[in-house]
């Protein structure tokens, strides 16, 4: 599918059809048809990649310039809220008359994005603030991401160590696996900051942008934006091995104090069962066994032996 932005008067059109003059600012190529990648490659003269090409994890497969356009293969992170985020890659192809952005899959957040860019553009934008504008939106979705894991992390932290919370049975299965997936989001946010970096670091350095004061100062800004959020981001790393070795931690005390309770349980009743023993041995000569009070004194000696035990353990602070 292509969808096609227009300058129009003094606003941008959205358009279906591919049209290409001198007022296209922006084609969407959305999971396009070998015929359309026909079309666009002999209008514009580029090269479309593939979904393969935008597979690679070389540098030079991801960031080069080719027939004077810019090619810029960036990771974008989909499916947040679901149990197993996913990153895909979306190709910005800066073209001296337009920007081009290639999708195989259907990235939701780009989705909105789009949208709302559609909606703020006017006649002044031109290639380059457009594809400023998608990197910087991108660059703030991803910090908010980084932060909501910092929270969530945070309260499974308290959850895990308040001790009047814990007065509640809490499930520490299930906060484990929370917190297992919130440090696979937060790697797979890592990832897209690291694709980020690359890419403004390799725009800074592209003569095919107008480096003019505007554009420098905004892309030096996104890239210290960046760099802060994968600093922030080792930080939440080591919060969330903190978390998990606490959450083990309360697992394995947990699993300690129920092993203490039958061990307990079984002292206690060693001195009975002894006492009980003791009298169920089949002996001739046993005088107790004739006296009339034999079986509650016997009783009375089982109580009493577990009476003494549970004194001494708790005289000795083992209770």
């Amino acid at each position: 599918m292509i969808t096609t932005y227009l300058k129009e008067n003094s606003s941008i059109v959205r358009n279906a059809e591919y049209i290409i003059n001198e007022s296209t600012l922006w084609i969407d190529l959305f999971n396009i048809t070998d015929e359309e990648k026909v079309i666009v490659k002999n209008t514009l003269n580029i090269e479309i990649p593939t979904l393969k090409d935008i597979s690679q994890i070389e540098i030079s497969e991801r960031l080069y310039v080719e027939n004077e356009a810019l090619y810029l293969t960036i990771t974008e992170l989909v499916n947040k809220e679901q149990e197993f985020p996913e990153t895909h890659s979306i190709v910005f192809i800066l073209h001296k008359c337009c920007l081009i952005t290639v999708r195989y899959v259907e990235l939701i957040p780009f989705n909105d994005c789009i949208n709302k860019f559609a909606k703020q553009l006017n006649n002044k934008h031109n290639a380059e603030n457009i594809l400023f504008m998608l990197l910087r939106n991108m660059v703030t979705r991803l910090s908010n991401i980084v932060q909501s894991i910092s929270m969530d992390i945070d309260d499974y932290g308290r959850l895990i160590l308040d001790n009047n919370i814990n007065d509640l049975r809490i499930d520490h299965t299930n906060v484990l696996k929370k917190i297992g997936r919130k440090g696979d989001l937060l790697s797979k946010s890592r990832e897209c900051l690291f694709s980020l970096t690359m890419a403004i670091q390799y725009i800074l350095k592209s003569p095919q942008i107008t480096h003019n004061k505007a554009s420098k100062d905004l892309l030096d800004t996104l890239l210290r934006d960046v760099d802060s959020i994968i600093n922030f981001s080792q930080f939440i790393s080591s919060e969330i091995a903190r978390t998990l070795d606490a959450a083990l931690g309360m697992i394995a005390i947990e699993q300690n104090n129920i092993i203490k309770i039958f061990s307990l349980v079984t002292i206690f009743f060693l001195p009975p069962t002894l006492i009980a023993s003791i009298y169920g041995m089949n002996f001739t000569v046993m005088p107790e066994l004739k006296s009339p009070y034999g079986y509650p004194i016997a009783l009375f000696l089982m109580l009493l032996s577990t009476i003494i035990t549970y004194k001494y353990f708790k005289k000795r602070k083992w209770l």
